[in-house]
C-alpha cells in the first residue's frame, strides 16, 4: 500500500468514527427515553439493565455503519478537494479511480463484515433480548400493567390499576373486567392487590383486598349481584404474558432471530408442501372428472381416504345418477377450497421468510 493510500484511508477514519458515534448516540437516547423508566427502580440489577441495553445496540450498529460510511466518504474527499490535495495527486500522475481503489477495497471488506454481523450476530442478540424481556416479566409480572392504562394481555380479562409499584408488586385502585365466561360478566374492584406467578409459573395469582364484585347474567338483566369481600384471589392464565423458560435451545425463534440458512429451510419446506398439495388437488380433480364423465369407476384408493364414498343404490335411474354427480361435485368443491387455503398459507409463509432473507442483503 502506497503512502497516498494510507493517507486517504486515514482521512476516512475520524469522520467514520464520529458519524457512527453520533448515529448510535441518537438511537440510544431515543431507546433510553422510551425504555429506561420501565427498568430503573424496578428491582433489577445494574448488570441486567446493562445487558438489555447492549443487546439492543446491535440493531443500532446495523443502521449506523452505512450512514457513517457515507458521511466519512463525503467528509474525507471533500476535505481533500478543499485543500487542493486531489489536484496535487493528479499532478503527480495519480487518477481519481486510483484514489478510490483503497476506499472501495475497505468498503467491500466492511460490507462482508456487516453482512456477517447482520446474519449471525444480530439474530442472536435479538433472541437474547426477547429471552431477557421474558425473564424480566417472569420476575416482575406487573411490568405488563402500567398505571392508568388498561392491560388486556390476558385473554378474557382487562386489568386497570391507578397506581403500580413494580418493586413490591402492589397495585392500587384495581378494577378487573372479567369476560372469561360468555354468559356472565363480572366487574371486580379493590383498594389494593398483588400480582405474582404461581410456583410452577403456569398461573398468575391476583390477590385483592377490600373490594366488591358486580356480577350479572346476559340473559337475566334483573339478576344483578353485588358481593363485598375483604380478601379475594383470582388465578389467571399466564400465557398472555408470553412467559418462556430462559433456555436458548428450547425457546422458539421468530424471523428476526434466525439466520439465512434457517429461514431458507422454512421457505423450501413451505414451497415443497404447497407443491404437494397442488399435486394432490390436480389428481383429485382429474379422478373426479373422469368419474363424472364415466371414463373410470370411482374407488376408495383413487383419492384421499378422507373423502366419503356415497352409498347410493345402484339402480340405473337418471335421478340416481344426478344425485351421485351432485354429491361428488360438492365433495370436490369442499376439497378444492380446503386445499386452496392450505396452498395460500404455505405460499404466504414462504414469501414472508423470503422477504426477511432479502432484508439480510
Amino acid at each position: 500500500m502506497r503512502l497516498v493510500d494510507r493517507y486517504i484511508l486515514r482521512a476516512h477514519v475520524g469522520p467514520f468514527i464520529f458519524g457512527a458515534s453520533i448515529v448510535i448516540f441518537l438511537y440510544l437516547m431515543q431507546f433510553l427515553m422510551k425504555t429506561l423508566d420501565k427498568l430503573v427502580g424496578k428491582g433489577l440489577s445494574e448488570w441486567v439493565i446493562f445487558q438489555f441495553i447492549v443487546y439492543n445496540m446491535s440493531w443500532m450498529v446495523v443502521l449506523a455503519v452505512p450512514m457513517a460510511t457515507l458521511f466519512s466518504t463525503l467528509m474525507a474527499f471533500g476535505s481533500l478537494s478543499a485543500a487542493h490535495e486531489v489536484t496535487i495527486i493528479k499532478a503527480s500522475g495519480g487518477s481519481l479511480l486510483r484514489m478510490m481503489l483503497p476506499v472501495v477495497i475497505v468498503g467491500a471488506m466492511l460490507t462482508v463484515g456487516l453482512f456477517y454481523f447482520n446474519d449471525v450476530i444480530l439474530p442472536e442478540t435479538n433472541h437474547q433480548v426477547n429471552l431477557l424481556r421474558s425473564d424480566i416479566q417472569r420476575k416482575k409480572p406487573t411490568f405488563a400493567i402500567e398505571a392508568g392504562k388498561f392491560a388486556s394481555e390476558i385473554d378474557g380479562y382487562t386489568i386497570f390499576s391507578r397506581k403500580v409499584d413494580s418493586l413490591t408488586g402492589m397495585l392500587f385502585g384495581v378494577t378487573i373486567y372479567d369476560q372469561s365466561k360468555p354468559m356472565t360478566r363480572n366487574i371486580v374492584s379493590a383498594d389494593t392487590g398483588t400480582l405474582a406467578f404461581s410456583p410452577d409459573y403456569s398461573k398468575l395469582i391476583l390477590k385483592l383486598r377490600k373490594g366488591e364484585i358486580h356480577q350479572m347474567l346476559q340473559n337475566k338483566v334483573n339478576n344483578y349481584k353485588i358481593i363485598n369481600f375483604d380478601f379475594y384471589e383470582i388465578a389467571l392464565n399466564a400465557d398472555g404474558f408470553a412467559f418462556e423458560r430462559s433456555n436458548t435451545n428450547m425457546s422458539s425463534r421468530t424471523d428476526r432471530e434466525m439466520q439465512i440458512k434457517d429461514m431458507q429451510l422454512i421457505v423450501d419446506e413451505a414451497k415443497s408442501q404447497a407443491s404437494i398439495v397442488e399435486k394432490n388437488a390436480d389428481s383429485s380433480i382429474f379422478v373426479h372428472f373422469n368419474y363424472l364423465m364415466g371414463k373410470n369407476k370411482f374407488s376408495a384408493g383413487s383419492v384421499s381416504p378422507d373423502i366419503p364414498i356415497p352409498d347410493f343404490k345402484q339402480e340405473p335411474t337418471r335421478q340416481n345418477a344426478l344425485n351421485k354427480a351432485i354429491h361428488r361435485l360438492n365433495v370436490l368443491s369442499s376439497q378444492v377450497q380446503s386445499e386452496s387455503i392450505q396452498i395460500k398459507e404455505y405460499k404466504a409463509r414462504a414469501r414472508q421468510y423470503t422477504v426477511e432473507i432479502q432484508k439480510k442483503y
